[in-house]
């Protein structure tokens, strides 16, 4: 089995149940901050674990990213990202940027790693 065929399976059932979510709220007309809400609530919170255990191909959070402003957007987003992600006082609308929650992400669990509390299982790292 080869490493596309791994990630593929991996990431089958959570597309699958974002392929849901967006078919279930994409029945409704809702306001563009509920989108954003349920994009970083419901969309996003799908593929957190398999992102925490997996190692995850820019290609690959670039395509997550491009199908949580497709449904947000209702087709081709509008407004650059970087703007999009800003804060509320700096004009954006707080949507999450992948690569910048994967990176925290990562960085917390490093952080947990190098923390030495006395946990058992740090001391096997």
């Amino acid at each position: 089995m080869g490493l596309g065929e791994l990630f593929k399976l991996n990431f089958e059932t959570p597309w699958k149940k974002a392929r849901a979510i967006v078919a279930r709220w994409s029945k409704h007309s809702l306001t563009l901050d509920t989108h954003i809400l349920i994009a970083k609530t419901f969309i996003f919170f799908v593929f957190v674990n398999i992102i925490n255990t997996v190692m995850v191909t820019a290609q690959q959070l670039d395509t997550i990213q491009k199908h949580l402003l497709d449904f947000v957007w209702r087709g081709r987003s509008k407004v650059k990202m970087s703007v999009f992600a800003a804060s509320l006082e700096n004009g954006g609308l707080k949507m999450l940027h992948v690569c910048n929650v994967v990176h925290t992400l990562k960085v917390k669990w490093m952080k947990c790693i190098s923390d030495d509390r006395g946990f058992t299982w740090s001391r096997y790292l």
